[in-house]
């Protein structure tokens, strides 16, 4: 029972660290700070070696994380891109289809904020069919405003 303890504790120690990854992209966005991006890339190292232990739990979090590094380091979008599908891949093999719908709406953001309208479209539809199959209202009105205010701004 301790064994089981332990492997729970890390679990959850685990998905903290990806959820906190996320945060931290989220600030660095606002403010671009060396010390941000170490704490990123920590998030990231954490991410990488719980999947080298179970891809299933956390290679769709890893990959997530690697998307967002790749958009906030202004890599090339072709790369960029490829991250968020892995990502999306992944989580969807994994049957986690609120991760799968988090990937699809942070590529529309990313694709959204270069200015990829018709892309960006096609992956907030895709987080919204994830969302309302996981059952989450809220996060699918979100999306549809989200899909609104591309369509109002190209209008």
């Amino acid at each position: 029972e301790r064994k089981l303890g332990d492997e729970r504790s890390k679990f959850r120690i685990v998905t903290s660290e990806f959820y906190n990854g996320l945060a931290l992209i989220g600030m660095f966005r606002r403010k671009r700070t060396s010390a941000l991006m170490k704490r990123i890339k920590t998030s990231i190292t954490e991410l990488n070696g719980a999947a080298e232990h179970s891809q299933w739990n956390f290679q769709n979090k890893e990959y997530l994380l690697m998307a967002e590094l790749s958009s906030i380091s202004n890599q090339s979008n072709v790369a960029i891109l490829e991250w968020y599908d892995k990502a999306i891949d992944r989580a969807k093999r994994s049957k986690f289809i609120h991760e799968e719908g988090l990937a699809c709406e942070l590529a529309g953001c990313h694709c959204s904020s270069v200015g990829e309208r018709s892309i960006a479209l096609t992956y907030f539809s895709e987080a919204k069919k994830c969302y309302s199959e996981w059952g989450s209202r809220m996060k699918v009105k979100f999306i549809e405003n989200q899909i609104r205010r591309i369509n109002a701004t190209f209008d």
